[in-house]
This record gives structure tokens, sequence and C-alpha cells, in this order.
């Protein structure tokens, strides 16, 4: 709580200056699973009687990639694999490419993809233009993006 506290008192000022200094495009990031297993929840049936409800039985899924703006942009990129450094990468590469001529501040979690070296050394070769902050450990509650995967869990 602390922690999230003084991220809202001096982090999150701190970032909306530098945005605006900058004139810069502000991302929220979030990554999620999406497990192609169905979900088996409750339902109706005959009191007594068992429902029998028929499923692929196939396993599998995907992540997906979701950077959200305050101003409700979004980009999003599929992966078929895990989301390991190189893979962030790519997904840091595509939000730069979407806006060649803006200044980005990408704000994400301390997930071990976001802080290995070599994303670290990527956004040191574009710091002219590039900058991240990160967000206090679990606090899901100030990045919105985590609203893409609470309706995406939810209703889809």
């Amino acid at each position: 709580p602390e922690a999230v506290k003084r991220w809202l008192n001096e982090g999150w000022p701190k970032i909306k200056a530098h945005a605006k200094r900058w004139q810069a495009i502000i991302y929220f990031l979030d990554e999620a699973g999406v497990s192609l297993i169905p979900v088996m929840g409750k339902t109706w049936f005959l009191k007594g009687k068992t429902p029998i409800v028929k499923v692929t039985g196939g396993k599998g899924g995907f992540c997906v990639t979701s950077a959200v703006s305050p101003a409700g942009r979004m980009l999003f990129r599929i992966e078929k694999e895990k989301v390991t450094a190189p893979v962030h990468i790519q997904f840091l590469k595509q939000i730069l490419t979407h806006h060649p001529h803006r200044k980005i501040i990408v704000i994400e979690d301390r997930a071990p993809a976001h802080r290995a070296k070599k994303v670290e050394e990527f956004i040191q070769e574009h710091k002219k233009r590039f900058a991240r902050y990160f967000i206090p450990p679990y606090p899901p509650q100030l990045n919105p993006d985590e609203e893409v995967w609470k309706i995406g869990r939810a209703h889809v």
C-alpha cells in the first residue's frame, strides 16, 4: 500500500511531467495468457440429471500483449509463444513503428521479460524517443491495461 501511495503521489506526476516535456504518448503495457481449454461453469438442467457438455478436449493457448493509452488508444499483438525478452522487444518496436514521429513512454509491471538485460539495452539504444517506467509490484489497479484482460476473461 505504501508503494502504491508513493507511486500515485510521486511517480505518476513525474511521468506526466515527463510526457508533457517530451510531448510523448503514454502507454500502459501488459500481457495475458489465453487458454483454449473451455471454462466449465454452472448451468441449468433438470433436477436429478447431470448435464453433459461436449467440448473439444483440445489443449493449448497463446499470449496476447497489449498497450493502452490514457486517451484510449490500444495496440496489441498475439504471440504463439511465451513472452520472453526478444518477444517483448518486438512489441516495443511495434509501438515505435506505429508512432514514427512521436516519443513514447511505456509503463509496465516488473515481469522478468520486461526487466531483462536485452530489453534494457533496447531502451538505451532508443532513449531519445523512448522511456520506460515500472509500476510497483502487485497493484493491478494502477495499470489500466489490466481492464482489457479483466473484460476478456469475464465476457469474451
